[in-house]
């Protein structure tokens, strides 16, 4: 409803939590507290009854999926063995999700009900082919980050077809979000030059691209309220900074210079 906004809060100690934030107030309220396992891709439930998360203890490859009432409560485990963030379709009353099996090189796109119950496989095959489903709100596709662009999957079917490719080759997909009335898609894509990530809208069926950003700050995930109206994005500054310390060891004298976007590498000048 546009009411509230899950938050994931990395602590001072490097632990996750998870909060919620009420926008009217901008009071928070903690409902997952700190702990040693990882938290990722937190979404809101269609009812928003549930903020669901993965969770990923530092000793493991692998995610699983957990869920906590809106106000806070008991965290219940949803589906062991996930590799995307859940997506969710109002009107099949489900979520999808990909998992990957690396002993055997299969990849599933997996259907299941809100609490994680009988568990249906949409696709299956070899190799890492497809990321990041984003079901539609009439339940009846999905879309997937495929090699060379955008990729739809009928959900009945699980046959798949190429829905768009990027309008730049340098532009990467990563993200979907579907728009309440199944007619456009948010997509957040990269481009791999700068490594910048930023929103474009997507149109469906006709599959044309609108851009909403164009600058030099790096946008994650998004989230759409029920009536698509409200956005929520986390804007990253492209920022980077240069240390210079001596060879011996730093001290907390040493001098530092800021750099114009992003550092990766860098190199003395002769003189």
């Amino acid at each position: 409803d546009g009411k509230y906004l899950a938050i994931l809060q990395r602590q001072a100690d490097g632990r996750d939590s998870l909060w919620m934030r009420h926008l009217a107030t901008n009071s928070n309220t903690q409902i997952v507290p700190p702990g040693d396992a990882a938290i990722v891709d937190v979404t809101f439930a269609p009812d928003g009854d549930y903020v669901y998360f993965r969770s990923r203890p530092s000793a493991s490859s692998t995610s699983d999926l957990y869920r906590v009432p809106v106000l806070g409560g008991p965290s219940a485990l949803v589906i062991r063995g996930m590799d995307s963030p859940p997506s969710f379709s109002i009107s099949a009353g489900r979520f999808c999700f990909m998992r990957y099996k690396a002993s055997e090189n299969l990849q599933s796109l997996i259907s299941a009900n809100e609490d994680g119950s009988n568990e249906n496989t949409i696709y299956s095959g070899k190799g890492l082919t497809y990321r990041n489903p984003a079901w539609s709100p009439d339940g009846k596709r999905i879309v997937v980050r495929a090699p060379g662009g955008i990729s739809m999957i009928d959900a009945a079917t699980g046959s798949a077809s190429q829905f768009s490719t990027m309008p730049n080759p340098i532009f990467k997909p990563d993200y979907f979000a579907w728009m309440p009335d199944g007619h456009g898609l948010i997509v957040v894509y990269r481009n791999i030059n700068l490594g910048l990530r930023q929103l474009t809208y997507l149109s469906y069926p006709a599959a044309e691209f609108h851009q909403i950003t164009n600058d030099l700050s790096i946008y994650d995930r998004v989230g759409l309220s029920a009536d698509g109206k409200t956005m929520s994005t986390v804007l990253v500054p492209r920022e980077g900074s240069v240390e210079v310390f001596p060879a011996a060891g730093r001290d907390m004298n040493d001098s530092a210079a800021t750099s114009m976007g992003s550092a990766y590498w860098m190199d003395w000048r002769s003189e």
